[in-house]
């Protein structure tokens, strides 16, 4: 019974392990394949704005072909990860009115993490081009 039992506690440690190496790379930004693994938050045809890494956090959205604006106040220089799932290239912006550094944001991609030192800058963006 014993071996039984460390042998389903080795599982356990296991399935663990591979859970936070999963977690990890999505942390630290590395590439997924499409937007389409990104968060389960944003709908099939958004792109999608996040104040956590990994998709976490819901701050906004916007539909392919929308215009530019600025983020409400509360998502202002809050955004850490981001995902286009429309058929439109879009942008976004360090400053408000689309001023500032410019940032693409492909249609049908993602960044899981913004890379510092432009993490939590996003200040304005649009889905009706890229920069």
């Amino acid at each position: 019974m014993g071996a039984v039992g460390s042998s389903g506690a080795r599982s356990r440690r296991l399935k663990a392990a591979i859970v936070a190496g999963i977690l990890t790379m999505g942390a630290i930004g590395l590439p997924l394949a499409s937007a389409q693994a990104g968060s389960n938050l944003c709908g099939s045809s958004l792109a999608c704005i996040y104040i956590d890494p990994a998709w976490v956090g819901l701050l906004g959205t916007k539909s392919g072909g929308s215009g530019l604006s600025n983020v409400s106040s509360g998502a202002d220089n809050k955004t850490s990860a981001w995902e286009n799932k429309t058929g439109s290239n879009g942008a976004w912006y360090t400053l408000a009115n689309g001023t500032g550094s410019c940032f693409a944001m492909p249609k049908g991609s993602e960044v899981s993490s913004i890379p510092f030192p432009n993490y939590d800058k996003l200040t304005s963006w649009k889905v009706n081009g890229g920069c």
